[in-house]
Parts: structure tokens; C-alpha cells; sequence
């Protein structure tokens, strides 16, 4: 039997169950459903106000996106698509393109090749029934690439050893069809297990048990032209390469300096000159490559730091020989002082900390880890916290993240300031409300594209919250507002503190919306476990 007070304090705890998870529903607006989903464990995230959709609706005005500058390779093919937002049809055009360089008005497609080195000021215009936008970009051709951080897909959170052609492809369609591609999202990569796999005598060791046996995947690491084999889910890489290619966006794929990948799958060790060369006739614009087993390979070769960065080193000179730009990802998860050799063995952006996943912890350790190399950042080189956890993945079974509503705005600012790589880990097909906003904020991504290219750090860090600071290319400043903590508190950017002007004009960047101007500090409620993004000017610089 229950007693009478058992029942009055049941009753107690399930209205104030329900009062929390009515108020949670009413902060978040109407089409917000991704707040409560069957299957997701959030465990604490009803301790604190959820976030909803603070992006606003796109403009039908035109508006060009994307960064205002872009770096190529003397006498490199240029692949760059114009991201453009607005009502359709839309005229564009360009002026002061230099020689040898092309501009497709019907596509938005900058390419062919210019030869001559130097920076060269372009005017891209586009024009629809609501009006007319222009934006002013620079072009640098020199030696220099990857100026601002790679913005892209890549297929490892979302397929793993399941990615196949076929997904590669519909990945390309969704970036275009759901509108990323007009935001600047670029890059499709395909991760690991496009290639063939050794048996267990052919790799001389043991296939680990994680690793799934998929039969249809053994066969031999090289053709009679000493190419990659690659397995019969890609019939044809060139092919599909070209098919990414016809959509204006840039094709990625991943290998490792080992005989051996993470997945069980061969690798470039002892072929490194080759596969350089075969990428680069595929069309390939990045390489991932992996550190993975390659300690068995490279043991020779000194201790930990002087083999790594001659593994690297080894093919970052191969992939610059080569006549194409390919992005290079130095990938040894922030390892031996990765930062301090990664640029000088040809990397574009390096990892700076383990595989991360949509769980708040990990999420914690990938900032902090990150925010303590700010320095290293820079235009051609970026530090690497992992791929975005935002949206459908397997780890959350094709339904959100994992990541509550307030902790996914708080990765996604943190990203942004931190001048990180933004790679899509989701299925971009099933994109729920949520994550389509959060990558699709202009505001948010011009930050993190900022052609200053200055990684922004906390000026205040605490246990209980931080305050960020990232000077941008037009005399404004990055704030972000971070509370570690489940309790909603207010947090203030003392200007002082942060060496800004007594007196400036604050926006915020989510909702797109100036606030006004604020004498000696700035000050807001932020929920638990969130982030917010301000862009911050001195209210005399105003426009």
C-alpha cells in the first residue's frame, strides 16, 4: 500500500516534471520538435531553458556568402562556387577577373587557372526582383592555400565502413538541394573503406574484432599499375570525383602513411609518390590522412615526433608537386606537438585532439584541448577539434544529436570563434530543424571564415563559464558567452577586461539582430550548457 504521503510527494515530483518540460516546449517556437525526441538520452538537459531556432528565415533579397578571400596555386585549376542565398531566377556576375581565370554567370562557378602570382580584387555581383547584392573578394594566387577554414561533409559519423558511391553521390545532391552549398559549404569526403582490405596474413596481424568482416572487400592493395585498388562499392572514383565536381563543389578522401588503415583497409605506405599523383588525376581537392597503424611502418624512423612528421612530411611535399590544389589534413588526433610542426610538413589544418562524439564531455575536452594551441591558427593552417556532432549520425540513431538543443549552439559558437574546420558529420538527407539552422547562419559562418583569420580565445575562463574574444578583419570583435555549467546565469563581457572601447555596439550574431549600444560592459542570461556568438564594435566604427 501507498501511503497518503507517498502519494502527495509523487504527486509533487510529476508536476514539477511537467511544469519544467512545459516551459522547455514554450521557450523553444512552434516548429521546434527536435526538443523532445523518442530515443534521445538527455539526461539533465530539463534542468535548464532549451534554446530554440534562433536563426531567422533566409532573406528572398540576394545575398552573397561565403569568405572574401580565396588562395590558389600558381597555374592550379580554380574550383570555387559562388554561394549565393536569395529568390530565384538570380543574374551574377564578376568583375576585374584576371587572365585565365573564368566566371560562369548561369552556374556561379569561378574557375580555369591563372599563372601569374599576385592578389587580384574581384566584384561579384547578384541580382534578383528584391534587389542587388555585391561583395568585394580577393583572389590570392601564390603558394599559399586554405586561407580560411575547409567547410564541408564528411561521410565517417554518418555511413562509417557502410559509405558507398551511391552515398557519396546523394550526399552532393542534399549539400546543393538543401540549400548548404548557397551557405558555403563546399567539401564531400569519403573517410575510410573506399579501398580494398588485406586478410589477416597480408597485413600480418590480427583484424580487430570492432571491425566488421564484409567479405566483399578483400582484395589485392594494387593494381598491375601499381594504383589503389579500390573496393567494389566504388566502381569508378574518377567518375564519381567529376559528379562532385558538376555540382561546383570539391571532393575529398581519406588514406593512412601505413600499410594498414584504422579500418582495416590498405594504405599508402611504400606508395606514397604514386598515390599522390593517381589523386591528383582523380580530381581529388583534399586528403585525410590518418595516423592510425603507421607507428608499425615508421618505427625506424626516430621517436615519435620525428617519424610522424617524416611520414607527413613525405607526402605534404608530394601533394604540393602535384598540379592541382589538395588540402591537407594532418590527422594524428593533436598528438607529439602536432601544431608546432604541422604547417612546415604541408599540412592545411591538423587535429588537435581524439575522435570526438556528441556527448557533452567529449565536447568539453575538444574546447579545451583546442583553445590552448589558439596561436598555431592562421590563414593556411587551422587547428582541428573533429567534426561537427550536430544532427542524425548512427551514434544517435538517424534521429538528432545526442547534444542537447543549448550544447549544440554552444559547439557550433565555439567552433566558429576558435577559426575551426567545420566538417558535417550527419546524414544530410534526414537535416532536422535544429541542425539546418545552426549550419546555415551566415552571421555565424562569416566569423568563422574570417579572412583575418585570427583563432579567438577565452580572455575570461572559470569553471563556471568563459568569456571569448576573436578580433575580425573589419575592426569588429567576437564575443562568445560560454556556461560550462546546468544553471541558466548571466555572464558580462567586461570590456575593459576584454581591451575593447568603453562604449560599443553590440549584435548578436544567432538572432542577426542589433541590440544597441552599451557603455563599459555587455551582460545576459545564458541558459546552461550554452554558448551565444556577439559580433562587438566600438560604437564609434558603427556603419
Amino acid at each position: 500500500m501507498i501511503s497518503n504521503k507517498e502519494r502527495v510527494v509523487r504527486r509533487l515530483c510529476i508536476s514539477f516534471m511537467l511544469a519544467v518540460v512545459a516551459a522547455c516546449v514554450h521557450a523553444a517556437p512552434a516548429d521546434a520538435a527536435f526538443v523532445f525526441k523518442p530515443g534521445v538520452k538527455w539526461g539533465n538537459a530539463l534542468l535548464s531553458r532549451q534554446l530554440g531556432i534562433l536563426t531567422p528565415p533566409e532573406s528572398p533579397a540576394p545575398r552573397i556568402n561565403g569568405p572574401t578571400v580565396f588562395g590558389v596555386r600558381p597555374g592550379s585549376p580554380i574550383l570555387y562556387r559562388l554561394p549565393v542565398t536569395g529568390e530565384r531566377p538570380m543574374k551574377l556576375a564578376v568583375e576585374g577577373l584576371p587572365e585565365g581565370a573564368t566566371f560562369d554567370a548561369a552556374t556561379g562557378l569561378l574557375g580555369g587557372a591563372v599563372s601569374k602570382p599576385g592578389d587580384y580584387a574581384l566584384a561579384f555581383t547578384a541580382e534578383n526582383a528584391r534587389g542587388k547584392a555585391k561583395k568585394n573578394f580577393t583572389l590570392k594566387v601564390g603558394n599559399t592555400i586554405c586561407l580560411t577554414p575547409p567547410l564541408g561533409w564528411n561521410s565517417w559519423n554518418c555511413w562509417g565502413q557502410d559509405v558507398t558511391d551511391e552515398k557519396m553521390r546523394r550526399a552532393a545532391d542534399a549539400m546543393v538541394s538543401s540549400g548548404l552549398a548557397d551557405h558555403g559549404w563546399s567539401y564531400i569526403v569519403v573517410d575510410d573503406c573506399w579501398r580494398t582490405r588485406p586478410t589477416e596474413k597480408e597485413a600480418g596481424m590480427k583484424r580487430p574484432g570492432w571491425i566488421a568482416e564484409r567479405a566483399y572487400m578483400y582484395g589485392p592493395a594494387r593494381t598491375a599499375d601499381d594504383l589503389p585498388c579500390t573496393n567494389p562499392k566504388f566502381p569508378d572514383m574518377k567518375a564519381m570525383i567529376a559528379y562532385i565536381h558538376a555540382k561546383g563543389l570539391k571532393a575529398g578522401l581519406y588514406s593512412v602513411p601505413a600499410t594498414v588503415a584504422c579500418c582495416w583497409t590498405w594504405g599508402s605506405f611504400g606508395h606514397e609518390a604514386k598515390d599522390a599523383a593517381t589523386w591528383a588525376d582523380w580530381g581529388v581537392d583534399l586528403l585525410k590522412y590518418d595516423w592510425c597503424t603507421a607507428d608499425r611502418d615508421w618505427w625506424r624512423a626516430g621517436n615519435n615526433r620525428e617519424r610522424q612528421f617524416k611520414a607527413y612530411k613525405l607526402m605534404g611535399d608530394l601533394l604540393a608537386k602535384q598540379k592541382r590544389d589538395i588540402v591537407y589534413n594532418v590527422c594524428n588526433y593533436g598528438r607529439y606537438g602536432v601544431t608546432e610542426w604541422a604547417r612546415a610538413a604541408g599540412g592545411q589544418y591538423w587535429r588537435t585532439n581524439d575522435d570526438l562524439k556528441d556527448t557533452w564531455p567529449l565536447l568539453i575536452r575538444s574546447i579545451n584541448e583546442n583553445m590552448n594551441v589558439a596561436d598555431a591558427a592562421g590563414p593556411g593552417g587551422w587547428n582541428d577539434p573533429d567534426m561537427l556532432v550536430v544532427g542524425p549520425m548512427r551514434s544517435n540513431g538517424f534521429t538528432t544529436s545526442r547534444l542537447t538543443p543549448n550544447e549544440q549552439y554552444a559547439h557550433m559558437s565555439l567552433w566558429a570563434i576558435m577559426a575551426a574546420p567545420l566538417f558535417i558529420g550527419c546524414d544530410l538527407e534526414r537535416l532536422d530543424h535544429l541542425a539546418h539552422s545552426l549550419l546555415t547562419n551566415d552571421e555565424v559562418l562569416d566569423i568563422d571564415q574570417d579572412a583575418l583569420g585570427k583563432a579567438g580565445r577565452p580572455v575570461v575562463h572559470t569553471p563556471d563559464y568563459d568569456v571569448w574574444l576573436r578580433p575580425l578583419a573589419d575592426g569588429s570583435w567576437a564575443v562568445a558567452l560560454f556556461n560550462r555549467t546546468w544553471e541558466e546565469r548571466e555572464i558580462a563581457a567586461d570590456f575593459k577586461t576584454l581591451g575593447l572601447p568603453a562604449s560599443c555596439a553590440v549584435r548578436d550574431v544567432w538572432a542577426q539582430k542589433d541590440l544597441g549600444v552599451f557603455a563599459g560592459r555587455f551582460a545576459t542570461s545564458i541558459p546552461g550548457h550554452a554558448a551565444l556568438l556577439y559580433r562587438v564594435r566600438s560604437a564609434g566604427i558603427l556603419p
